[in-house]
């Protein structure tokens, strides 16, 4: 490319750029919540779950893909960190529950409580992806794939 790197190498540098934005707007939001929230002990596990795998790159109907991923580290058992609750023994997919909100169905003790029973959407994926395209020379188009979510 004019910039004397191959595509592949531009590619790298953008996607590792994305995941930078995302974990930026991530760490944001996690010391909003940790500042409004005395109720959980946050492990910093779904903060280093943020991950990129170089090795994925595909070329799907000629258009190069690469993943920005929550791994498994940032999930955890449904009441983990939590005072006075031991769970239900649900794997979380806290990136999700945080990211999109939730509000517990079930008419349970904690269906009431602010980050507990329900939470606003923190939106950290979006912010992310919108800080990388305020710079996105290579004009790279970032579709969200939502996993299945969880059910609550």
């Amino acid at each position: 490319m004019s910039n004397g790197k191959t595509v592949r190498q531009n590619l790298e540098i953008e996607i590792n750029r994305l995941r930078d934005c995302i974990q930026d707007k991530l760490d944001d939001y996690m010391l909003r919540e940790k500042s409004n929230n005395a109720m959980y002990i946050r492990t910093g596990k779904l903060q280093n779950s943020l991950k990129v795998d170089l090795t994925l790159v595909q070329v799907v109907n000629g258009v190069f893909q690469m993943k920005v991923e929550f791994d498994e580290s940032g999930y955890h058992d449904s009441g983990d960190g939590i005072k006075g609750w031991d769970g239900n023994g649900d794997k979380v997919n806290t990136a999700y529950l945080f990211n999109y909100g939730y509000t517990v169905k079930k008419n349970v003790w904690f269906k009431n409580i602010k980050n507990f029973g329900w939470r606003k959407p923190g939106q950290f994926i979006e912010d992310g992806i919108a800080e990388f395209n305020k710079n996105n020379p290579l004009g790279i188009k970032v579709d969200i794939i939502k996993p299945n979510g969880y059910l609550v």
